[in-house]
């Protein structure tokens, strides 16, 4: 069973290559790195030049929050699409690492043939439809910093103290949840012909705060897929505060978890803190993949 991951990543391209590395020849990678990201030139050929990455494109500058997250996993969704011999495709960020090896991939996917398996919630509750309410700039702004933040929601103030307020989206059953997913080929199909077809959803979607977390989630809702939904999106995230960040950068004391885990993949790692824990896991990844 071949599949495909699709990769979101702005940064630290020697992980993104021990990522791969774990993954057998059934496997092809397509990847959109962050227009504006300092890349080492050689460490991007050398990603570029490994015969299991099919794709890598620079095309939009992506910030946290906006609208060209969903055109970058779009844009990605619809290369891998070209290839009709892939089965499932998974979305990943380059913060992300398998925990199950090659062999798990392959078995579990066969086993659950047809399933969907992405996170969701519908109706929203009020916390998520005011995302859809204003308008918010994080195209134009880095919400990243305290000042951009800052001027993000002081402009949603500023809207609210004017009356303005955008009109719901038109479509039957709203949903939202986790970004990520492992969707079949005729499911993600599905989504790039409906957003070529019906594109008033997706477009209602721009200045949407997390647009990409609405899009996919509601779409298959309203489709002949939704009883083929799995709410899973099959990744560990600890969404506690831990060695600065939230959710947490897993290091070593989050191996036995990991390991013990029915999920796939796990996020997020980041070096120097997540090293051991890598090391660990590759090692792991090494000896099952290579019996």
């Amino acid at each position: 069973m071949k599949q495909a991951i699709l990769i979101l990543a702005y940064k630290d391209i020697p992980q993104l290559i021990d990522m791969i590395e774990c993954f057998d020849a059934d496997f092809q990678f397509y990847i959109h790195i962050k227009k504006s990201s300092k890349i080492d030139a050689l460490e991007l050929e050398q990603l570029k030049s490994l015969e299991k990455v099919a794709f890598v494109s620079r095309k939009y500058e992506v910030k946290w929050g906006g609208y060209n997250l969903l055109k970058a996993i779009l844009h990605l969704s619809r290369e891998a699409l070209k290839n009709t011999e892939l089965s499932y495709f998974h979305l990943i960020s380059g913060q992300d690492f398998p925990i199950k090896n090659t062999a798990y991939f392959k078995t579990f996917l066969k086993k659950n043939q047809g399933k969907q398996f992405i996170e969701y919630v519908s109706p929203p509750d009020a916390r998520f439809l005011k995302r859809l309410s204003h308008y918010y700039f994080f195209d134009l702004i880095n919400a990243k910093t305290g000042e951009g933040n800052k001027k993000i929601f002081t402009l949603i103030k500023l809207q609210r103290r004017l009356g303005l307020k955008r009109k719901p989206p038109m479509i039957s059953h709203l949903a939202v949840g986790s970004a990520w997913w492992t969707l079949s080929y005729d499911c993600l199909k599905y989504i790039i012909d409906y957003t070529a077809k019906k594109p008033q959803f997706y477009q209602r979607l721009k200045y949407t705060w997390c647009p990409e977390e609405f899009y996919f989630q509601t779409v298959l809702l309203n489709s002949p897929f939704n009883e083929k939904l799995v709410n899973d999106n099959l990744r560990y995230i600890d969404w506690t505060t831990r060695n600065g960040s939230k959710p947490v950068i897993l290091d070593s004391t989050d191996l036995h978890t990991l390991l013990h885990s029915e999920k796939i993949f796990a996020r997020k790692f980041e070096r120097p803190v997540s090293d051991l824990l890598l090391q660990k896991i590759k090692a792991i990844h090494k000896i099952k993949n290579n019996p």
